[in-house]
């Protein structure tokens, strides 16, 4: 491994698999324990702001539209510019979006704290396409299973820990700790991640004793007018959520009026 980071040797396959799929596990994880914490605690900043249940369910639709958003950007982002790029994206949109929840004054910007971590949620889709990209077809279907196990794991660790945080340091804890480990997450992708992609990594030549999976690996199909179509559909229906989601966003702005 330290050879290939130095340049001095080009990484197997093997290599690639057995570092990006380590980190993608430890990544998805953390990715839930945030997830976990922040769900947990986000009706207790609603009531710390004086907000209902309203406000606790525009938090999660804003976090929903946040989704659309980014799913239909980000996946393909990653075909064209790197599954690393758009990991590391959706690392910082968590950190960003639980940093102003730990410091929401407002209903507000705890609705919009919401948005960069929904917009940049797609940890769980980039790591299975990274494994699809350079695990063998027999490993596959086990890594994936391994990766939802985690991210149940995840779930189940974030709430207690969020839950147990909240009650001896304070309710903006949780959203702190959930910020520093995605800040461990960054820089450790921008290190030691492996770009899977293959037209992407196309400056790491990856090494392959098997020729049918390097064949496979490059078995890709060059986007059509299908895909276009596809593209616009998903434009149509980001637009009708966007129209869907303006009376509730109105009523917001009402509520928040009348606090001011």
């Amino acid at each position: 491994f330290h050879a290939m980071c130095a340049g001095a040797v080009a990484p197997t396959r093997q290599h690639v698999a057995q570092i990006a799929t380590r980190i993608c596990f430890v990544a998805v994880m953390v990715d839930y324990i945030g997830v976990g914490m922040m769900r947990t605690l986000l009706p207790f900043y609603a009531k710390k702001l004086q907000g209902g249940a309203f406000l606790v369910g525009s938090l999660e639709a804003a976090y929903g539209v946040g989704q659309v958003i980014g799913a239909a950007f980000l996946p393909r982002m990653s075909d064209t510019r790197g599954r690393k790029v758009v990991l590391i994206i959706s690392f910082l949109g968590s950190a960003v979006g639980y940093s102003l929840a730990g410091i929401a004054s407002s209903s507000w910007l705890l609705l919009v704290s919401r948005i960069p971590v929904g917009l940049s949620k797609q940890t769980v889709a980039v790591s299975r396409a990274m494994f699809a990209d350079c695990v063998p077809r027999e490993s596959l279907s086990p890594s994936l299973a391994r990766l939802t196990s985690l991210m149940g794991m995840g779930y189940t660790i974030g709430p207690f820990l969020g839950g147990y945080l909240s009650d001896l340091y304070g309710d903006s804890v949780p959203a702190f700790v959930a910020v520093s480990l995605f800040a461990v997450l960054i820089p450790l992708s921008v290190l030691y991640l492996p770009e899977t992609n293959p037209f992407v990594a196309s400056g790491s030549k990856v090494e392959d004793s098997s020729e049918e999976r390097q064949a496979d690996m490059l078995d890709h199909k060059p986007y059509t007018s299908s895909d276009e179509t596809k593209r616009q559909a998903r434009r149509r229906l980001l637009l009708l959520t966007s129209i869907l989601m303006l009376p509730e966003l109105s009523v917001i702005a009402y509520s928040g009026a009348g606090e001011t």
